[in-house]
């Protein structure tokens, strides 16, 4: 009961996800048949000349919508207030590992 808002966001989610790497997909080898000899595709960590612009974002995992679920209790944005990005990531990964499977199947 607890858990169906979220099921229903990440289903959402996962459905545009997916069409939208089918289109993806059906775009690249047009994509990579643009690209030069000197514009080689990328390497993991290499300059992002040969970036592909097309390719659509993956659905949040349910860390990610715990986190953005934390930032809007009252308590939990008054100790992250002030907070460098940091010691805001180090405070949210310390709750979600403090939390029980039972408390984190909401957001599963």
């Amino acid at each position: 009961e607890q858990k169906l808002p979220y099921k229903e966001q990440q289903s959402k989610l996962r459905s545009s996800y997916e069409k939208e790497m089918e289109k993806y997909r059906a775009d690249l080898a047009e994509w990579k048949s643009q690209i030069t000899c000197a514009q080689h595709l990328p390497h993991h960590g290499v300059n992002q000349v040969g970036k592909e612009p097309t390719k659509p974002k993956r659905f949040p995992t349910s860390y990610s919508l715990f986190c953005a679920d934390a930032k809007t209790k009252a308590h939990i944005r008054e100790e992250l207030s002030g907070k460098t990005l940091s010691e805001r990531s180090q405070i949210l990964s310390k709750l979600w590992e403090s939390m029980n499977e039972e408390q984190k199947l909401p957001y599963k």
